[in-house]
């Protein structure tokens, strides 16, 4: 296959086998003459300045039984400073580079009308992974890993009544039908033994819901779509907003994302989240966790440490790290004494 995107430049033909090395773009000269047939003459010359030299070539090919030789001869390709070079077809300069080695094999198919869904700037790779190969059915859901383990309970893991399949955990199971992110739930139920309850995850996906929908920029074609989820969706019946202030949020710089947290504590739980949004302020990854301090001090700094770790795990380099915390600013800066339960976060 390779040998299809390569040739030969050559610049001195004292280093080349006439016959036994690809000097010639369509091969070997042996595989493209064959000795028995063509004249003796050619036969006889073993290296290639024979035939060509310092840009002239041998007499000999003037022969009318050597007509067609002659021709494809002529096809090869001669560098100007004295040296061979192998030259990659595919790049302007003749350098290989493994992109255009890929675009020169790849079947290049008609873009899918789902494409940008899954694979746009800023996309979670784990997320998106699963999103692509649920679009193409091929998630490993019970039904699949049967045909290779005859022995498994083919039963649902979720809802526990009905055999596993996609259409079934996504469209069919009495859990999923009005809880979202099932696919994560069933993972951790399968390999962290991890269960949360209906409740816990239903919060999880209003927190997001409204999260993404005050956040997103509207365009001129969705604004009517946006603002009814908005009106009817989110505000009427999910969310409960409340209107204290406005606050001012900045924007990064281009190509940097922004890391916002925050820490909850309430008489019986406690949480710590946040979000983090490109510079756009477009939301890429929403986080929380929940606690069982009972210091809102180590929660605020247990909140920033699950930013920044969630931001290196996406490998985002320049980011920014914006909270409320004025003992935050002050630990991180040295201002003030540190408390002994947030030394490790810190350190």
């Amino acid at each position: 296959m390779a040998k299809d995107h390569i040739c030969y430049l050559v610049g001195n033909e004292n280093e080349i086998d006439l016959w036994n090395q690809p000097w010639h773009p369509k091969g070997i000269l042996t595989s493209l003459i064959s000795k028995g047939k063509t004249d003796s003459s050619l036969v006889t010359l073993s290296n290639l300045n024979d035939i060509h030299h310092e840009g002239d070539w041998n007499p000999i090919l003037d022969k009318p039984s050597l007509k067609e030789e002659k021709a494809l001869l002529m096809k090869a390709m001669f560098n100007t400073d004295n040296t061979n070079r192998v030259i990659w077809k595919p790049t302007v300069d003749g350098t290989f580079c493994t992109r255009s080695a890929w675009e020169s094999i790849r079947s290049v198919e008609q873009t899918i009308p789902w494409s940008k869904t899954i694979w746009f700037k800023g996309h979670i790779p784990r997320d998106a992974f699963v999103a692509w190969k649920a679009l193409h059915l091929k998630l490993t859901t019970k039904d699949h890993i049967i045909l290779s383990n005859s022995t498994i309970d083919n039963n649902c893991l979720l809802c526990n009544s009905e055999a596993e399949t996609f259409d079934h955990i996504f469209f069919q199971c009495s859990f999923s039908s009005w809880v979202g992110r099932i696919w994560m739930e069933r993972i951790q139920r399968i390999f962290e033994q991890k269960r949360r309850h209906k409740i816990q995850i239903l919060r999880e996906i209003l927190a997001n819901i409204k999260i993404k929908v005050n956040g997103l920029p509207l365009q001129d074609e969705d604004t009517a779509t946006r603002k009814w989820i908005a009106e009817n969706l989110v505000y009427k019946h999910i969310c409960k907003i409340n209107h204290h202030k406005v606050s001012t949020w900045f924007k990064p710089d281009e190509e940097e994302f922004k890391v916002n947290t925050d820490a909850s504590l309430e008489e019986e739980r406690s949480g710590i989240g946040g979000i983090i949004r490109d510079h756009e302020g477009l939301p890429i990854l929403i986080f929380s966790k929940d606690t069982c301090s009972d210091q809102i001090y180590a929660l605020e700094m247990s909140a920033i440490y699950l930013g920044i770790t969630r931001a290196r795990e996406m490998e985002i380099k320049k980011t920014w790290i914006e909270f409320d915390s004025l003992f935050a600013v002050n630990v991180i800066q040295g201002n003030t004494p540190m408390p002994w339960k947030i030394y490790s976060l810190v350190y």
